[in-house]
């Protein structure tokens, strides 16, 4: 029978319905599970408003990590032999725990995102964890349960690309256009619905395998010997020479060793697991690295410890930090483990660790969520204590800290605020009730409202001045501009002067000579006692300098203006309804000047102002006779 006559006959689809109905009386919690989130992403993509945002977002994750959980448990009754009653008993009694937790959060956190880590990665030991299994039995059965991922992904993507394209022929050939929801509908069904269920359908019923059974195509067997393995070791003696210069040098690890050798260990432990069964068939270098791998990982280990305990003991804990630290605990504990067992070592000990400590880490005060806040709001607490800024639990700001002070606290005011923590610091301020409107203001659904994010609102707030993440406090700069674009414009009060000067670009050490032709509105160099030039100059102090005939001089000091501003740095764009702060007025000898600015840019670098630039208007008043 051909391919196509076979793809049409009555048995291929009997034989695909039937192995699904298998998969359903195996894992019929996981199938509703799967169907519940392919509702809810259905319903999103069309639009079907049955539901709030939140209320989806809990569906789906809980139905997401339920899937996960109700396969997991599955394996472990299956395993055991246990009756059905007894299996939905463990199996809803965790679900509820988990879905209780889901519903706590007021979003999703990477607290659930851990939760769900672990019920994929006991779907991987579940089978063997409740009696002996040799490494044999264990690394076949996640063999074919990785193969299993990879193909459902293959064939899901080649299906929705396959449908998708037919869909797109179609419009093309009988000339009508179809809106993208289709082409949503089709891929969210192939990788939410028919990828996990090709999954489900393809987990081995055999639990005990034969070492015989343990093999590699050839093209991953080159792979392993040739390329993973001998990267591995090349990368283990380069950590081992940083290692000695450490040592020699009596200095700290760098900020970024902590990530290389997380990742570095990451890697080699899949490497080490993928290796199990060529090393007593592979070369003497496999056998070798098998062997002494967790040997080796002590050293890096070490190295990751210092490293990470270095950056936490200076910035706080935050989440990165936070599990690069725990992968330098998972890592010491598999070394521990390995030594003491030795020739005893069973691979299911890697992914059991790693399920137990992410759901240590999902709760409590030492979880990932708490911990880090707990950090930086002590550390925001410390600083603020350090420099005389918060005295008996109040924010007294006499007198601005540096600029790496003000940045340190805005990054941790920015970490509070992203974490939902920001109302720790609202008993420190005086002003609660234009705290409560920054955040209010933050979270209004109306686009036309113009505010500043919380973070920055709550340390002017605060009588700081906002220094971002990504801004240079080395060359500080700030940038006050007239917001001409969301502005209704102002008028330039223009009646009494005698003539006005647009600058349209003046910057530190250019000079600018004003030929008196172009410059009269309602006069002209003939009545005025005056020569027909003028001469702009801003100098290094920011101050813009007036030179007329060299008799009169009008000095502008720029600086006055950036001290209307509450922020003293970064840009500001200033509204109608305060663009009086961008005007200065001098009188000088009867001579009156008025300066409207338009955007001022103001670098400085240790202390002193290195560039200057203008834009905006000058108007001037003359003595009459």
């Amino acid at each position: 029978m051909s391919l196509f006559s076979r793809l049409f006959s009555l048995p291929f689809w009997t034989q695909i319905f039937q192995s699904f109905l298998n998969t359903c009386q195996r894992f019929p919690l996981s199938i509703l599970s799967l169907v519940a989130i392919n509702l809810v992403i259905i319903t999103d993509i069309n639009n079907l408003d049955l539901l709030t945002d939140k209320q989806q977002g809990n569906i789906f994750f809980i139905a997401l990590g339920g899937s996960l959980w109700f396969a997991a448990i599955r394996l472990f009754s299956e395993r055991l032999q246990w009756p059905k009653s007894k299996q939905y008993l463990l199996a809803l009694s965790i679900f509820a725990l988990y879905a209780w937790f889901i519903i706590q959060q007021n979003a999703f956190t990477l607290k659930s995102l851990v939760l769900i880590l672990a019920a994929g990665l006991a779907i991987t030991f579940a089978s063997y964890l409740s009696r002996r299994s040799d490494n044999a039995s264990v690394w076949y059965f996640n063999y074919q349960l990785i193969a299993a991922i990879c193909f459902a992904l293959l064939s899901a993507i080649i299906l929705c690309s396959g449908l998708s394209f037919i869909l797109k022929s179609l419009e093309y050939l009988f000339e009508f256009n179809l809106t993208s929801k289709p082409y949503q509908n089709i891929w969210a069904i192939g990788l939410f619905f028919l990828a996990p269920v090709y999954l489900l359908i393809n987990i081995p019923k055999q639990f005990d395998y034969p070492r015989s059974d343990c093999a590699f195509p050839k093209g991953v067997h080159f792979i392993l010997n040739y390329i993973l393995v001998p990267l591995s070791l090349i990368y283990m003696v380069i950590l081992y020479a940083y290692f000695i210069k450490i040592l020699l040098q009596t200095a700290l690890p760098g900020g970024q060793l902590g990530l290389m050798v997380s990742w570095f260990g990451v890697i080699g432990i899949a490497t080490h697991l993928a290796v199990y069964p060529l090393h007593d068939r592979g070369n003497s270098l496999l056998s070798w690295f098998y062997k002494y791998f967790y040997i080796m990982l002590i050293v890096p280990t070490g190295l990751l410890a210092v490293a990470i305990g270095v950056r936490i003991s200076q910035y706080g804990v935050t989440e990165q930090r936070y599990l690069i630290a725990l992968c330098a605990v998972w890592f010491a504990t598999l070394i521990i483990l390995n030594l003491v067992k030795r020739e005893y070592f069973q691979l299911k000990f890697v992914t059991i660790s790693l399920a137990i400590l992410s759901v240590l880490i999902s709760f409590g005060p030492w979880g990932i969520h708490q911990l880090p806040v707990n950090s930086q709001f002590s550390r925001l607490n410390t600083t603020l204590i350090e420099e005389n800024l918060l005295i008996n639990g109040e924010l007294n700001v006499a007198e601005q800290p540096s600029a790496e002070v003000q940045k340190s606290i805005s990054s941790m005011v920015t970490f509070l605020v992203k974490h939902q923590a920001e109302d720790r610091i609202r008993p420190w301020l005086t002003d609660k009730e234009a705290f409560d409107q920054a955040r209010e203001c933050e979270q209004a659904e109306d686009p036309t409202t113009r505010c500043s994010s919380v973070e920055q609102s709550i340390v002017e707030l605060m009588g700081l001045n906002f220094i971002s993440y990504w801004e240079d406090i080395e060359n500080e700069q700030i940038n006050i501009e007239f917001n001409k674009q969301h502005s209704a414009g102002r008028i330039l009060t223009i009646s009494g002067y005698d003539e006005l000067i647009p600058i349209s670009w003046l910057s530190l050490q250019q000079d600018a000579n004003l030929p008196c032709d172009v410059k009269g509105l309602n006069a002209s160099c003939d009545n005025l006692a005056l020569e027909n030039s003028h001469q702009l100059i801003i100098n290094k102090e920011s101050q813009l300098v007036l030179s007329i005939n060299n008799k009169e001089t009008i000095i502008f000091d720029l600086l006055d203006i950036t001290k209307r501003f509450n922020k003293q740095k970064g840009r500001i764009s200033v509204a109608t309804d305060q663009a009086d702060k961008l005007r200065l007025t001098q009188t000088v000898n009867g001579i009156k000047a008025t300066l409207y600015v338009d955007d001022l840019q103001i670098w400085r670098q240790n202390g002193g102002v290195e560039h200057t630039t203008l834009t905006g208007f000058l108007l001037l008043k003359f003595k009459s006779d």
